[in-house]
């Protein structure tokens, strides 16, 4: 396997490169080395995740030693670093050669931990495999929602991701997954920890083993591969649709909930008993439904074009919608915590069967 020195480090590469490939890779390196964002671009088929892989992972062991030099460089007390091979070293790590450039301003005072994020599922799987097609062995961490990685049938069964969320965290709340029960036993297991592992074996081992995959994430270096779809992404990400049917569903949920509460409620006060195993009760569900009945009131209240061609309003016209309906800054947090109880009593109890939460869903995720 063919060892290429690029702006002082040397990188394992599985073939001769070609020479828009050692390009490539010398940015990247560049990049790294300056602390630095980039952009890069190369023509379809030029191997581009493999030289993102081998240069990235490359510096990594090259700044890693960069780091052990300097740290045994500032600890010398017997002067190695002043004559013989300590001196060459030395010299070799300051004048620019080192992987972060020769200078131990900003120097991490740990390893630093690379999150290679791709756009699909199948470009992460595609990646994991080129990676075992080199030299480098690191530890991997696949990172990945519940709908890719659960494997508690009745949490992974739910359509709705919202209700996978909610469901997941009231049963590892509760330790009733016996997969994230597990994951403190399993964590030094070597089928988990040695080798390279996708999506798709994780899955399968957590079945083996009924255990959980732990991610904590961390790290210091950020690639994102096919990243042209990335401006896509981050638009989406901060902008949500709010309709007339979601708005009724509100009501509607929030509706059926309160008859049933009260109903309980009732009962409660008739045989002096206390069955609830709600922390809301029905005064604060009448809030709630006061305050979807105000904001649809308010929507109404917008005059549209006869065309049908809508308005544009400045972004800030959000917060004076929502403030009809009493929601802003000082208030929002009760009505968020409220709806959060609601949702995880309906995704985890019998009543959840007879009441949908998709609108009071949206409407949570809407004020996060």
């Amino acid at each position: 396997m063919p060892t290429l020195k690029i702006r002082g480090v040397d990188v394992e590469f599985p073939f001769v490169p070609y020479a828009c490939q050692q390009v490539y890779m010398a940015k990247v390196i560049q990049c790294l080395q300056e602390k630095t964002n980039g952009i890069l671009e190369s023509p379809t088929g030029t191997g581009k995740t493999l030289c993102l892989l081998c240069a990235t992972l490359a510096w990594r062991q090259s700044f890693i030693a960069d780091q052990q030099l300097q740290s045994l460089r500032r600890s010398d007390t017997d002067g190695v670093f002043n004559s013989g091979f300590g001196k060459d070293l030395s010299e070799d790590l300051y004048n620019g050669h080192g992987a972060w450039g020769g200078s131990d301003e900003g120097m991490l005072m740990e390893k630093p931990r690379i999150i290679y994020a791709s756009r699909t599922h199948s470009q992460l799987s595609q990646a994991i495999q080129q990676l075992k097609d080199t030299s480098y062995r690191p530890k991997v961490c696949i990172l990945g929602s519940r709908e890719q990685l659960c494997i508690h049938t009745e949490v992974s069964s739910q359509q709705n991701n919202n209700t996978m969320v909610y469901m997941c965290r009231a049963k590892v709340g509760a330790r009733m997954c016996n997969f994230h029960n597990h994951l403190d036993e399993k964590k030094s297991d070597k089928e988990f920890t040695e080798g390279l592992l996708d999506i798709e074996d994780l899955v399968k081992l957590g079945q083996k083993h009924k255990r959980a995959h732990g991610i904590e994430l961390k790290g210091h270096v950020l690639i994102f591969d096919e990243a042209h779809n990335v401006e896509k992404m981050c638009e989406e990400s901060v902008s949500f649709d709010f309709t007339s049917y979601d708005l009724a569903s509100c009501i509607d949920e929030t509706s059926k909930l309160l008859e049933k509460n009260v109903e309980v409620e009732s009962l409660n006060q008739q045989f002096n008993t206390d069955s609830s195993a709600v922390d809301f009760d029905s005064a604060e569900l009448y809030q709630l439904k006061a305050l979807f009945l105000i904001l649809e009131e308010a929507i109404d209240e917008i005059q549209l074009p006869l065309q049908g061609s809508g308005i544009t309003k400045p972004g800030g016209y959000i917060y004076e919608l929502l403030g009809k309906a009493k929601l802003t800054f000082d208030t929002y947090t009760q009505a968020l915590d409220l709806l959060e109880k609601i949702i995880s009593h309906l995704t985890n109890s019998p009543t959840g069967m007879f009441i949908k939460t998709s609108g009071l869903q949206k409407f949570s995720d809407i004020l996060k």
